[in-house]
């Protein structure tokens, strides 16, 4: 016989069902897309389903004003004894103690801030924390006044807070004060985001506990030191410091349980000699996930030397799935080599973006990086060569190189390439049995000539059951041999036209 379900799995189930299909498995996510009025019918359902289905309908709080509007308008007036509590009161309590994510952003701290008196009285009644049960929480925006800042966040930060965002503050006497307000008081972080940390006056000593550490500013050399001895940090987003920061950290024994970094550079472009030390302070054991990356820059590198040197190193991280590279020539760089990287047996993706950088690569090495990649599932090499806009070079790939995909990558679901198309008739047929796994091509950029139907033909062929990803060219891109019509006729015969799934 099979067990009979407690009360907590029926609501689950109950939950993930009300849940949209792709959001469904947890409470977390779910609470965030179920509609509140379906929870709060759930919770008249039965009391026996009442707390549960509160506690999920107020573990996100999105709008303060439903919180608010708990407190009656009179409740300044009454005395702060838990007994002399009016209902309206209790229930603010209540639902209070049932909030575990909160983003406070600047509308939301301007109301609150407004309330501080009123929200203090309230808060007596939860050990004189307005959430005495948050666990996430989110303080985005400032609010100007120094006193209502420590008030404010004297009443949001608690012992059980153990993921915290801090965004980047104009005023930086408050920006310092509330970071070592967090260091004393939320003992327990362990994933901890700041868009950027004092330069002098702080530490992160206090966090010892730390699994995930995100800073979008450039670290010092001694808050690298400290965060190289946490034993328990796995995942680390940071811009390194400018110098090396070898010499600092005891080498093998830095970041002993890391196993997802990311290597931002700042908007200065950054600094690429610093990456390759640090790299090589790191355990290659560990590390499964390496991002070298930026949304707003690019890691420049002088030389071939240097690019080629950092590829060598990353080859040793022979544990790693993910791999992420985004790089700039300072000036046009030539044969960059990608073998080394054919030790990453169990790389799953890969992810290269290439500016102002040739790279070694053509459609007759496909075979020898399927073999060394059986396991990889996404592959994108974004070749962007050219000092100019508007002047463009072909890369080594061409659309031959599709076939070579489809037979030699077993497991690839997605392929991004900018590939050489204006020859197709001198390309090798594709296979009569080409394999259907590829779903997904993005070849925007690809050098195109004017008739698009031999192109959509060819691509069809050597993927089929593949879709063409729209949407608009890069920037970089020469009308000329870039014709932006042809390329969307290559979509749309692909994707919807003869030679489509359908036909």
């Amino acid at each position: 016989m099979h067990r009979c379900l407690q009360v907590t799995e029926i609501l689950l189930q109950i939950l993930d069902e009300l849940a949209p299909p792709d959001r469904r498995s947890a409470w977390s996510s779910a609470s965030g897309e179920i509609e509140q009025t379906s929870l709060a019918a759930l919770a008249r359902t039965c009391q026996t389903f009442y707390e549960p289905a509160m506690d999920v309908l107020w573990e996100h709080l999105t709008d303060i004003d439903h919180l608010l509007a708990c407190l009656p308008c009179d409740y300044a007036s009454v005395a702060g004894e838990d007994d002399n509590l009016p209902r309206d009161a209790l229930r603010f309590c209540a639902n209070a103690r049932r909030v575990r994510r909160f983003k406070a952003d600047g509308m939301v701290c301007r109301k609150l801030a407004g309330m501080l008196p009123l929200l203090e009285r309230a808060a007596g009644s939860n050990a004189g924390l307005l959430f005495p049960n948050i666990q996430n929480l989110s303080i985005v925006l400032p609010i100007r006044d120094h006193l209502a800042v420590s008030a404010l966040t004297g009443l949001l930060l608690g012992p059980k807070v153990h993921t915290l965002y801090i965004s980047s503050w104009p005023h930086r006497h408050m920006h310092t004060t509330l970071l070592h307000q967090v260091g004393h008081t939320c003992t327990h972080v362990r994933n901890l985001r700041v868009a950027t940390l004092p330069a002098s006056g702080f530490t992160l000593a206090p966090f010892v506990k730390l699994v995930t550490f995100h800073c979008e500013d450039r670290l010092s050399v001694d808050a690298s030191a400290h965060l190289a001895s946490l034993p328990s940090l796995q995942t680390l987003k940071i811009v390194p410091p400018q110098s090396d920061v070898s010499e600092s950290l005891h080498m093998h024994d830095a970041f002993p349980s890391l196993n997802c970094l990311t290597v931002m550079c700042d908007q200065d472009g950054g600094d690429f000699p610093s990456v390759v030390p640090l790299l090589r302070t790191l355990s290659t054991q560990s590390l499964q996930c390496l991002r070298i990356m930026s949304p707003t820059a690019r890691y420049r590198l002088a030389n071939v030397t240097q690019l080629n040197d950092l590829i060598r190193t990353i080859s040793l991280f022979i544990n790693l799935r993910e791999l992420r590279v985004e790089v700039e020539g300072t000036e046009w760089v030539r044969h960059c080599v990608l073998y080394p990287l054919r030790g990453l047996r169990r790389l799953q993706r890969l992810v290269l973006h290439l500016f102002n950088v040739e790279p070694a690569l053509s459609d007759t090495d496909l075979p020898a990086f399927g073999a060394a990649w059986p396991a990889l599932t996404h592959f994108e090499l974004v070749h962007h060569a050219g000092l100019a806009y508007g002047e463009l070079r072909p890369t080594g790939l061409t659309l031959g190189a599709l076939p070579m995909f489809a037979a030699h990558f077993p497991r690839v679901r997605a392929v991004k390439a900018h590939l050489d198309a204006r020859d197709v008739a001198a390309l090798p047929a594709p296979s009569s049995r080409a394999a259907a796994h590829i779903r997904e091509l993005d070849l925007k950029n690809s050098l195109i000539g004017q008739d698009p139907v031999p192109v959509a033909a060819y691509i069809a062929a050597a993927c089929p059951g593949a879709r063409l990803v729209e949407g608009e060219m890069d920037e970089v891109r020469d009308f000329a041999r870039y014709p932006w019509g042809a390329w969307r006729a290559v979509e749309e015969l692909v994707n919807e036209g003869p030679f489509g799934k359908g036909h």
